[in-house]
């Protein structure tokens, strides 16, 4: 959820970028943003939530603008293969916790 911060005369307001308005105001940013979720909490009916819709792009994927982003990054490669070092690394320590299980 995009929330919009400002500096106030007393403290700061936290303001939703939602369809309907939804603001709240506090003596700090932290304040600002619990009283915030507090107020949607009181708007919004049991049962309902609030999700980020991304705008679908003419793929129909919204992540496919970042496709193909890092194909010329030089650390492209040696990331891929730490990313298969790490994940093999984690099957193993989860063999060996269900060995140490059964």
């Amino acid at each position: 959820m995009q929330v919009l911060v400002e500096t106030i005369e007393n403290g700061v307001r936290a303001t939703a970028l939602l369809p309907w308005k939804v603001m709240a105001e506090g003596a700090t940013e932290s304040l600002a943003l619990a009283e915030l979720r507090a107020e949607f909490a009181r708007k919004l009916p049991r049962g309902a939530r609030v999700v980020e819709l991304l705008e679908p792009t003419a793929e129909g994927n919204p992540w496919m603008r970042f496709a193909g982003d890092m194909k010329d990054d030089p650390l492209y490669d040696s990331w891929q293969e730490s990313i298969e070092a790490y994940r093999a690394q984690q099957e193993d320590s989860d063999e060996e916790v269900t060995r140490e299980i059964a």
